[in-house]
């Protein structure tokens, strides 16, 4: 059996995020089918004391996660993404939460041939994720679907989960910026 290419995109978007999140020294882990109804893809949790300051040293955060082929709109240094599904949405930019929520967008190249390159010395994904609270975001007027802005600033890297981690454990918000 071989799987669609949208469930592929998936599936790489989520070996992304489990290699940034490892050599970061998180776990990640998979969520409950009950989980997944409710729009969560991965949880990274945390159990350490990340910085002299944090509050919270056991916490997790819930992550949606999105991958695309299509060419992207850059606006304003921000990446133009149309999400869909304005239920989830809504859940996502909550400020009604106990769990910070994060979505993390994989940007992969039109060419499937060129999604993932693997010789005796490396293993290369292609192309790069980039991540956006919607933690207060507006209310949206639409039926299905949401354009959300994800700073290019957000490319996920082990450093930028690191900074991302400790902001949280610090008890900040990460407010959505609109444009």
């Amino acid at each position: 059996m071989t799987i669609n290419p949208n469930d592929i995109e998936s599936e790489l978007s989520y070996v992304y995020l489990h290699a940034v999140a490892s050599l970061a020294g998180f776990t990640c882990s998979l969520p409950t089918r009950l989980e997944d109804n409710l729009g969560i893809d991965v949880t990274i949790r945390n159990s350490d004391k990340l910085a002299p300051d944090s509050k919270l040293y056991d916490f997790s955060v819930d992550i949606q996660l999105k991958a695309t082929i299509k060419k992207i709109e850059i606006i304003n240094d921000k990446i133009a993404y149309s999400f869909r599904g304005i239920k989830q949405y809504d859940k996502l930019r909550s400020v009604f939460t106990g769990n910070p929520k994060i979505v993390i967008l994989l940007l992969l190249p039109e060419n499937k041939e060129e999604w993932l390159h693997i010789t005796k010395e490396q293993l290369i994904l292609k192309n790069a994720a980039y991540w956006v609270s919607l933690y207060s975001a507006p209310e949206s007027e639409n039926a299905t679907s949401q354009t959300i802005y994800i700073p290019t600033n957000n490319l996920l890297t082990v450093q930028s989960l690191k900074e991302l981690m400790i902001k949280l454990s610090i008890e900040e918000n990460i407010k959505y910026e609109q444009l």
